[in-house]
């Protein structure tokens, strides 16, 4: 039994379990909101005077896509109208607008809050968001003394964020924009589901913590939203400049204008990352299947994938997903939960930290460097390329940022002759050690720092060279 936070400020006792909703259920979800269609027009066609000829009218508009919702009386058929504007010059799609839901919607209880309420101080406190096992596993705190994730901004597409939380006082957060009211306010609202978004931000700031948030609310306090406000937020953060998208959610059937946005802002360099679901089950889910999407699955701390987590031949990456500490909405202000939702984040924040070293690299080059340095060796044994349960393996924070830097002993940003230079000193001469950490110079990964690391250092720096 667990007490959990209710609207009202009243508790309530709930059975902690976790239902498995069957795929056939789950697609059901994806419900078509009546009297709504959503059209994409060539340049040069007018979507007002194509709404006026089937009796319809544009309500919201994605000008950058030229995409636009258009409503119509719910009295008539979807499917028609569909096809009525599917014949209508200058009409490049048509398509629903479908009702999404946030992966955790499915479960009876959300989270288990912290009743001690812990004070927050950074970097010390609560010692269990600190120093939760995941956290270590992933090598975050040892990354963290090479990179923090300085001016990287990560969208975050959710139900929106508690501003008041103290973990997020030091943090950089625009207001970002609210789809489901339509404001400037991306602030969480009570409801069921109303800590996700601030969950998942809370494991951004535990991973980047100098990075940048901008919160999207494209999912109301339930948990519930829709594909065109995804689309409307996704071609937010591409106006924002954003260099990292966050997206805890997932859907089983490919939406072409969810596609089409995913497209637009891997043109835009943007590096985008996915949950991939928390139904144990291989159905292919969306916009992780997308193309240079990071698909993430989750793993518990035994290396296991989740008993909840969904798999395939599209996952690309695993992270820990398992009773991850972060913070929440409301009273209480910490708590545990579990979910694909709560192992995105970490892969997110991973991308900030990379793009903190190297900010000019875009979208593909950040989705390859992560699988590549992704820890294949897991306490259960080797993880087999492109595995249908981890990926290419599970996350390494530390990895990922110090392989960017490997060789660059002296710190400079470059990997030169003054590096040849400063580790032949360290190795032979008691010269200083490299920075920011002496594994930099550990250029062959033997763990040691010798001449060995000198010879090679040599040969990559001349071969650069010619």
């Amino acid at each position: 039994m667990h007490r959990h936070k209710t609207c009202g400020g009243t508790y309530r006792f709930l059975v902690l379990l976790t239902v498995l909703i069957l795929p056939s259920i789950l697609f059901s979800q994806e419900t078509m909101i009546p009297g709504k269609v959503i059209v994409g027009f060539y340049d040069g066609s007018s979507p007002e005077a194509t709404a006026r000829r089937v009796g319809a009218k544009v309500v919201r508009s994605i000008q950058s896509m030229n995409v636009h919702l258009l409503s119509f009386s719910e009295s008539n058929s979807i499917d028609d109208m569909v096809t009525n504007l599917s014949s209508q010059p200058g009409v490049r799609f048509v398509q629903p607008d479908y009702v999404m839901s946030l992966p955790e919607t499915g479960q009876i209880s959300q989270e288990f809050p912290d009743g001690n309420r812990p004070v927050y101080v950074r970097g010390v406190s609560p010692e269990t968001y600190y120093k939760q096992p995941g956290v270590y596993n992933i090598g975050v705190d040892s990354a963290n003394i090479i990179a923090t994730g300085t001016d990287v901004l990560v969208a975050v597409i959710d139900n929106g964020f508690d501003f008041d939380h103290p973990l997020f006082k030091q943090a950089y957060i625009s207001s970002g924009y609210d789809y489901i009211d339509f404001d400037n306010d991306a602030s969480a609202e009570p409801g069921t589901l109303q800590s996700h978004g601030t969950f998942v931000a809370g494991i951004v700031v535990r991973v980047a913590p100098d990075c940048k948030l901008l919160p999207l609310r494209a999912f109301n306090e339930e948990g519930v939203g829709n594909c065109f406000a995804i689309a409307q937020a996704i071609s937010k953060a591409i106006d924002d400049d954003a260099n990292v998208i966050n997206m805890s959610f997932s859907m089983y059937q490919s939406n072409p204008l969810i596609e089409h946005a995913i497209t637009e802002a891997v043109r835009a360099g943007i590096a985008l990352v996915a949950a991939v679901g928390n139904d144990s089950c291989d159905i292919t889910s969306y916009p992780g299947a997308y193309q240079y999407v990071l698909a993430v699955s989750a793993i518990n701390d035994a290396d296991v994938l989740a008993s909840f987590s969904n798999y395939g031949d599209y996952i690309d990456i695993c992270a820990p997903g398992v009773d991850i500490y972060s913070a929440l909405s409301g009273e209480y202000e910490w708590g545990t939960w579990s979910g694909t939702s709560f192992a995105a984040p970490f892969v997110s924040a991973a991308c900030a930290l990379v793009l903190d070293l190297k900010p000019a690299w875009k979208s593909r080059k950040v989705w390859n460097h992560i699988k590549t340095t992704a820890n294949t060796d897991l306490e259960w044994g080797t993880v087999p390329l492109n595995d249908p349960q981890y990926g290419d393996g599970c996350i390494d924070v530390y990895e990922a940022v110090l392989s960017i830097i490997k060789g660059d002993v002296n710190d400079d940003g470059e990997v030169n002759f003054l590096d040849i230079d400063f580790l032949n000193r360290f190795v032979n001469m008691a010269g200083p050690a490299p920075l920011p950490i002496r594994a930099v110079g550990d250029v062959d990964g033997s763990g040691l720092v010798d001449t060995a690391d000198v010879r090679i250092l040599i040969e990559e720096v001349y071969k650069k060279g010619e």
